[in-house]
């Protein structure tokens, strides 16, 4: 006897593209198809529908409205809209209010709503099973209560898909204030303009970056990114803008700078505020005439480059002690975005650690499933200096010392201070030095040497700091 087909429902005002459907799909899946809403309705009541691909485009209602409603008779069901002119405001909001569970782009691909199809499919048999379990425990004995209460614990965020992620270039959040962020991305990412990010340390100012290449015209070419903190004052000026052959000791020959690799794509200067100001004018030159000279070179090379910014600096503040300079931060402050830090989006935490365990448990072949709600309590209280970075790093220890399913957190894993804790504890000298030297290297983003690196703030040498970091099992997260 053959499997029992499941259920899935099309509509689209378009008889073409029904009959397409239906042929494409009907030995796998048992597949009604309307051009009616109306009918819709009637087959989501007297059908197990499991999944509902609708047109976002209909002539008597649009498919968003129609979602609005259908949600009522059938609320187990997962809806997919297909769309020609996606509005990522529209799937934003419409993802966050849990009515959509995905958007795909027409003309459809048969591989890609395939997928899509039995992934819902999987994850509506999983909600079903849920149900059917929670409503079997209600009838049994009065051990219901303690059962219940330990898998709300233990449960609270991981036994459905979460479905209040937005997933925009791998920035997770639900937070309405960076909402505005994302609207923000959206609208610059279409023009020409310079974008300076503005945000502290381990916030992703790298992954906005991305979202604006990615989502301009010209995500087709390169996206190339340099930390203008983590490389040394004597070559940053090669790495940028190239050099020629026998420019210095060592140039054997010529090599091209990262602006003439990002030629006619874009390009992301990390760390804006700690380009030496003697480099400051070069950069100027590029943002009023896309042109520069390699080092040792005399002629000059013109490129098309999108320019994207970032710092943890309060680059006004640098202007008046003189260390960067007026004009080049307002040619760099045409569209400032302003990154919340991790403390001003605590609704953000619970979905950010379900995102990095999920991570994690791939990375280290765990099966880490569950964070207790006083877990999760400790997370979401936490100041996080380090923001989503030292979240990252936290929930990637976590997960490695945890010996079951649920996500132990190591007692030293958060500042005590931070997590509201005494802090009159007396720890061993090597935990407070292995502490106060994270904390350095976290604000210096992990750079040992120069003018303001770890070694310098540290009054060792570069080659001691080293040894230190060495002894105390201090390695740089990835």
């Amino acid at each position: 006897m053959e499997n029992e087909k499941d259920t899935i429902l099309y509509i689209d005002d378009d008889q073409t593209n029904l009959m397409l459907f239906s042929e494409v799909f009907k030995d796998k899946y048992e597949v009604f198809t309307t051009m009616k809403p109306e009918e819709a309705m009637d087959t989501l009541q007297s059908e197990e529908v499991k999944v509902a691909v609708v047109d976002y485009f209909m002539p008597e209602i649009s498919g968003l409205d129609f979602i609005s409603k259908a949600v009522d008779v059938a609320p187990d069901c997962y809806f997919i809209i297909l769309t020609a002119y996606p509005d990522l405001e529209v799937t934003i909001n419409a993802i966050n209010q849990g009515n959509v569970y995905r958007f795909l782009s027409k003309p459809w691909k048969e591989y890609e709503v395939d997928l899509t199809i039995q992934n819902a499919i999987e994850t509506y048999n999983l909600r079903i099973k849920n149900k059917d379990l929670v409503e079997d425990l209600k009838h049994k004995n009065r051990e219901l209560t303690e059962l219940k209460e330990r898998l709300e614990d233990e449960n609270l965020y991981l036994q459905e898909e979460i479905r209040l992620n937005v997933d925009f270039e791998n920035i997770i959040s639900r937070n309405k204030n960076f909402k505005k962020v994302l609207k923000e991305v959206e609208q610059v990412s279409s023009t020409q303009a310079t974008v300076l990010v503005l945000g502290e340390t381990g916030t992703g100012k790298e992954l906005v970056a991305r979202s604006i290449h990615s989502l301009s015209k010209r995500n087709d070419h390169p996206f190339i990114k340099i930390n203008c903190a983590a490389i040394p004052e004597t070559l940053i000026e090669s790495e940028l803008f190239g050099h020629v052959k026998g420019a210095f000791t060592g140039a054997v020959s010529s090599k091209k700078g990262r602006f003439e690799l990002a030629d006619r794509g874009t390009i992301f200067l990390d760390e804006i505020g700690e380009l030496p100001m003697a480099l400051q004018p070069k950069l100027l030159r590029v943002l009023q005439d896309g042109e520069f000279e390699p080092v040792g070179g005399t002629n000059s090379v013109s490129v098309d480059v999108r320019i994207v910014a970032a710092t943890n600096r309060n680059l006004e503040e640098e202007m008046e002690k003189g260390n960067f300079r007026s004009d080049l931060y307002y040619r760099l402050h045409v569209f400032p975005i302003h990154i919340p830090p991790l403390r001003e989006r605590p609704d953000d935490i619970p979905l950010l650690v379900n995102h990095f365990m999920k991570k994690f448990n791939r990375l280290n072949g765990k099966n880490v499933e569950t964070v207790s709600k006083k877990v999760m309590k400790s997370l979401t209280r936490y100041h996080w200096p380090g923001n989503i970075r030292e979240l990252e790093n936290t929930i990637e220890r976590a997960v490695i010392i945890s010996q079951g399913t649920r996500l132990e957190l190591g007692y030293h894993f958060l500042s005590q201070v931070e997590n509201g804790e005494s802090s009159d504890e007396l720890l061993p000298l090597d935990e407070v030095e292995k502490r106060y030297i994270l904390r350095v290297l976290e604000h210096t983003n992990w750079r040992i040497s120069g003018e303001k690196g770890a070694a310098d703030i540290l009054n060792m040498k570069p080659t001691t700091l080293d040894s230190r970091l060495k002894k105390l099992g201090i390695t740089r997260p990835e």
